[in-house]
């Protein structure tokens, strides 16, 4: 599912080969990082590389800004992340 309706920009925190494990680290993130907005919509996106199934876990439901200003909170926390236009 494509979240781009919502706001123009994702944060993403890892890819995973299982599922499971990106919803996890979602919920993770969520409650390591105080400032990430009650509107920050987490979803896993599904994507093959090679012959390998991986889902990326994203929040959406940003503006430019926002994006890049919650992924450095994300990283003071030690949680990687990327700010991606949708």
């Amino acid at each position: 599912a494509r979240h781009a309706g919502r706001g123009g920009w994702s944060i993403q925190i890892g890819a995973y080969e299982d599922e499971s494990e990106a919803k996890l680290r979602l919920s993770a993130a969520q409650s390591k990082a105080a400032g990430l907005p009650s509107k920050a919509d987490p979803y896993t996106e599904r994507t093959v590389k090679g012959e390998k199934t991986f889902y990326r876990a994203r929040f959406a439901g940003f503006d430019r800004d926002s994006a890049h200003a919650i992924c450095k909170q994300l990283k003071r926390n030690d949680i990687v992340c990327m700010a991606l236009r949708n």
